[in-house]
């Protein structure tokens, strides 16, 4: 629900006030660098729909380390992150081959995930 929002570090941050002693906060968050955003961004297209990555209704878009960000930023350690998958054709593995070979900072799985998971806690919660 944060891609919702026009302010999710806000909001993350108001949300630590809820959390118990040891209580983690649970996201779940699209990520625009899937495959295919980044596919149809190299044929000049991105185009909103009514539901998946590119929802009409989402506001914030996020990368794996985006989300990172966020959580450390609003106070938060992230305990677990993984994600959810979609089956890709093989021109898309081809283009993440490609792809990884032009940058190596960005992993495969980060082309791969559709949506993240996310667990954590107020940073120094133990």
């Amino acid at each position: 629900m944060l891609e919702h929002l026009h302010n999710p570090s806000e909001v993350l941050v108001y949300c630590k006030e809820f959390l118990c002693e040891g209580g983690n906060i649970i996201a779940s968050v699209p990520n625009v660098m899937h495959i295919s955003v980044v596919e149809q961004l190299l044929n000049g297209k991105f185009t909103y729909t009514e539901t998946g990555l590119l929802d009409k209704t989402h506001i914030h878009l996020f990368t794996c380390n985006e989300i990172l960000h966020m959580f450390c930023e609003a106070g938060y350690e992230v305990c677990d992150i993984f994600g959810n998958f979609v089956p890709i054709s093989e021109k898309q593995n081809s283009l993440i081959d490609k792809l990884l070979a032009l940058d190596n900072e960005a992993q495969r799985f980060m082309y791969e995930t559709f949506q993240y998971n996310v667990k954590a806690k107020i940073s120094g919660n133990f």
